[in-house]
């Protein structure tokens, strides 16, 4: 089994069964997308190093739990997954500092239970889907930047990805093309090309979280729809290409 490229719950189910390449590639997903944890932890009020202890207690208890076995009810979205689980985790820890105030313990809560999420205590999903696409684009562009460098590729890609953002005018458009010597026409072709493998790369980091080919494409165009919010620096004609073909 090609484990990078497996479903995610896949993975899951392999790791619950003492599958170490399973594992090992689980624990890679969940690395990927840890900043998006702590920066939600964060957004949420949290203080950043508390933010990191809490980030970490949660998917090494996750890994170590047997929240996984979850993974063939939940199915869908990694990222929805990831949410409810550490909604759990926040929930314990509440009734754990709770509990430890009144002098006494607080029984322990599963990963997996969608009873462990007190009543009344809303999901700010918005801010975690907002980490999360900040983690996919951060991880979909390094992954760019390696692919072009490995090609010998470095000095273009360098020129070229600033017309990812909204801030390339005419005059960067002037000077890239003079960096990489080509003319204009050619300089708005590799631009076009860039872009399309842009997409291409968020589509496989998206691929690697969902469960079928038309959920991938669910998760792009509601990337678009986050992206399309204030704050984030990208040209429309990028924001387009994130729209299922």
């Amino acid at each position: 089994m090609a484990f990078p490229e497996t479903k995610w719950t896949m993975l899951a189910q392999a790791t619950l069964h003492g599958d170490a390449a399973g594992r090992a590639a689980l624990e890679e997903l969940c690395r990927r997308y840890w900043p998006a944890v702590r920066d939600f932890l964060t957004g949420r009020g949290y203080a950043p190093e508390e933010a990191e202890d809490v980030t970490q207690e949660f998917f090494a208890g996750l890994m170590q739990s047997g929240g996984w076995h979850a993974a063939d009810q939940a199915r869908g979205k990694f990222r929805s997954f990831l949410l409810g689980a550490l909604e759990r985790t926040l929930t314990q820890r509440r009734r754990r500092a709770h509990a430890q105030k009144r002098g006494g313990g607080a029984a322990a809560l599963s990963l997996d239970d969608p009873s462990a999420v007190e009543p009344g205590i809303e999901t700010d999903a918005r801010k975690f889907d907002t980490a999360w696409a900040e983690r996919v684009l951060e991880v979909a562009m390094d992954s760019l930047e390696r692919e072009l460098s490995e090609q010998g590729r470095a000095e273009e890609f360098g020129a070229l990805v600033p017309f990812l953002g909204a801030s390339a005018g005419a005059d960067a458009s002037d000077a890239a093309a003079l960096a990489l010597g080509v003319s204009a026409a050619a300089l708005k072709s590799k631009i076009f090309r860039l872009r399309q493998r842009f997409r291409d790369t968020i589509l496989a980091e998206i691929s690697r979280t969902v469960e079928t080919p038309h959920e991938a494409e669910e998760e792009m165009s509601w990337l678009f729809e986050v992206l399309s919010q204030p704050g984030f620096d990208l040209r429309r004609e990028t924001a387009d290409a994130f729209l299922p073909k």
